[in-house]
C-alpha cells in the first residue's frame, strides 16, 4: 500500500466525494488515498542511477480513488505528478485540492510513501534527539512531518524525497540524514542515564549524595539514574531531596569489595533495565557538576567511540595507573603517549559498545583469580587504557573540555561541567575537597 505525502507534509485523503489533504497523524473522517500499483514502478530507487538518460514515466490510472488521473513518476523516481485532460492536481495551503495546474511546480509535486516508512516517520516523535553541529537536544514534540516535503526536527529541515528510505539502526534510534541532499547529519534517540556505583564506607556514600546533588542543580540534569549500591535506596532518596524516585533505579550490590564494585561499573549490559537507555555516563562517587552537561551529553551520543578524559600527565610507557605495567608485561608498545581517567566514562550506546565494558570486567575478574584480589593498586583504570590501546574504540582527546581535576582549593572560575576529585588522598580528603567547592559554587549563585 502505497500513500502520498504532499509538499505541506500532509496526504493526500479523500472525504466523502472530494479529495482532500490532512495531517498525517490525524485523519479522523478520511480514508488516505492508495496507489495500488507495483512500489518499483512508483519509486525505482538506485539502479536509476546506472541510467545515464532517466525519462518521465507515465501511467494511466484505470481504478480506485484516483481513477481517470495519469501518474506522472518523474525521472527522478522521488516524486510523482498527477494530472487530468493535461492539468496538474495540486495541493493548497487550506486543504483542498484542485486539478487546474498547467505547470508543475512544489505544490503539485506528491511523494510516494509506503506504510511502513509512514509509521517510522510518526514513531520519531517518541524520543528527543540530538542532531550532529546542535548541542542542545530537539524535544520529540518538535520532530514532525510538515511544509517542503519536510521531515523537521525543530528548525532543522531534511527533504524527504532525498531521505528515503530512511538510513537507520538501533530500533529507528539512529538516524544518518543528508541536508540539502548530500551533507550528512547524525541524528540519535536522546534518553540519557547516569551511573554510580557506591559501596563501603559512610564518606563514599556523603560523597555520592554531594556529586548527586551538583548534578540536579549545576549539571541540570533532568534524566535517569541508575545507583549500584549496598545501601538501602529510601535511605539514598532521603539525603537527596531534589531526587525523583521515579527517575532513579538501584542495582543491590551485596557482599563485595572494592574489586566487585569497580567491576559492576563494567556490567551495564547484563542488566535489561537499562538496555533502551543513551547515552550513557558512568561517574566516581568524588565528582562535582558545575554547569550544564547537556553539551557533554550529547557530544558523547554522536561520537562512534567510548569517551573518556586523557590525562596529559599520564604516559603509557611509564605509568602504572594508565596500564604501563600490563603494557610492558605483554611486550606492546602504546601508540597513544598519554593514557586516560576511567572515573567518568561516556558510553553512546550499550548495543554497540558493551563488548568492550565486557572485555575489561573479563580481564580484571581473570587476573584477579589468577594474582589475588589485593595485587591491584589500581584497578579497572589500567585495564581500561590496556584494551583501549589493543582493541581501539576510546575517544581520549575531547573530554577535557567539558572535565577539570580538583584538589583542595579548587577555584570555580572555569566551569566546563564536572571536577573530578581524585588527586586527595584518602576519602576524607576528597570529600572536604567536594564540600568546599560546593559552598563556593553555592555562595556564587
Amino acid at each position: 500500500m502505497t500513500f502520498l505525502l504532499t509538499h505541506h507534509g500532509t496526504l493526500l485523503c479523500r472525504s466523502g466525494t472530494r479529495l482532500v489533504h490532512k495531517a498525517a497523524d490525524n485523519r479522523t473522517g478520511v480514508t488516505p488515498i492508495r496507489l495500488d500499483l507495483a512500489w518499483e514502478r512508483i519509486r525505482s530507487d538506485f539502479d536509476r542511477n546506472l541510467r545515464a538518460n532517466a525519462v518521465e514515466i507515465r501511467s494511466s490510472i484505470p481504478l480506485g480513488d484516483l481513477a481517470g488521473f495519469t501518474l506522472h513518476v518523474e525521472p527522478d523516481r522521488r516524486s510523482v505528478l498527477l494530472s487530468r485532460d493535461d492539468r496538474y492536481l495540486s495541493a493548497q495551503p487550506d486543504g483542498s485540492l484542485v486539478a487546474d495546474r498547467e505547470q508543475a511546480s512544489g505544490w503539485e509535486r506528491f511523494l510516494p510513501l509506503q506504510v511502513d516508512e509512514l509509521d517510522r516517520l510518526l514513531s520519531l516523535r517518541r524520543h528527543d534527539w540530538v542532531l550532529s553541529g546542535i548541542d542542545q537536544p530537539v524535544p520529540g514534540r518538535s520532530v514532525r512531518v510538515s511544509r517542503q516535503h519536510g521531515l523537521w526536527f525543530d528548525k532543522q529541515h531534511f527533504d524527504l524525497r532525498y531521505q528515503l528510505p530512511l538510513l537507520d539502526a538501533q530500533d529507528g534510534r539512529e538516524l544518518t540524514l543528508l541536508r540539502d541532499g548530500w551533507r550528512i547529519v547524525k541524528a540519535r534517540a536522546f534518553k540519557p542515564l547516569v551511573c554510580y556505583v557506591a559501596v563501603g564506607s559512610q564518606v563514599v556514600f556523603d560523597q555520592l549524595a554531594l556529586s548527586l546533588t551538583s548534578l540536579l542543580y549545576w549539571g541540570r540534569y533532568k534524566g535517569d539514574i541508575h545507583i549500584a549500591t549496598d545501601r538501602n535506596p529510601t535511605e539514598l532518596l532521603a539525603r537527596v531531596p531534589g531526587l525523583d524516585a521515579a527517575k532513579v533505579s538501584f542495582k543491590r550490590l551485596s557482599d563485595t569489595d572494592r574489586v566487585g564494585a569497580i567491576s559492576a561499573r563494567y556490567s551495564l549490559m547484563d542488566w535489561p533495565e537499562l538496555e533502551s537507555f543513551q547515552p550513557i555516563l558512568i561517574v566516581d562517587t568524588d565528582i562535582i557538576f558545575d554547569s550544564d552537561i547537556t553539551p557533554l551529553l550529547s557530544h558523547i551520543l554522536l561520537s562512534d567511540r567510548i569517551v573518556v578524559p586523557m590525562e596529559e600527565f599520564s604516559t603509557r610507557l611509564t605509568d602504572e595507573s594508565v596500564g604501563a605495567k600490563l603494557f610492558t608485561a605483554d611486550d606492546v608498545v602504546p601508540e597513544e603517549e598519554f593514557g586516560f581517567n576511567a572515573g567518568s566514562m561516556g558510553v553512546p550506546d550499550l548495543h554497540r559498545h558493551g563488548d568492550q565494558l565486557r572485555l575489561i570486567r573479563r580481564i580484571i575478574g581473570n587476573r584477579s583469580d589468577i594474582f589475588g584480589r589485593k595485587h591491584f593498586n589500581w584497578i579497572d583504570q589500567p585495564i581500561a587504557n590496556y584494551v583501549a590501546e589493543v582493541m581501539g574504540g576510546f575517544e581520549t582527546a575531547q573530554m577535557k573540555r567539558w572535565v577539570r581535576w580538583g584538589r583542595a582549593g579548587t577555584s570555580i572560575e572555569g566551569r566546563r561541567g564536572l571536577v573530578h576529585f581524585w588527586a586527595p588522598r584518602g576519602q576524607a580528603a576528597k570529600l572536604q575537597a567536594m564540600t568546599d567547592y560546593m559552598r563556593a559554587l553555592e555562595a556564587a549563585d
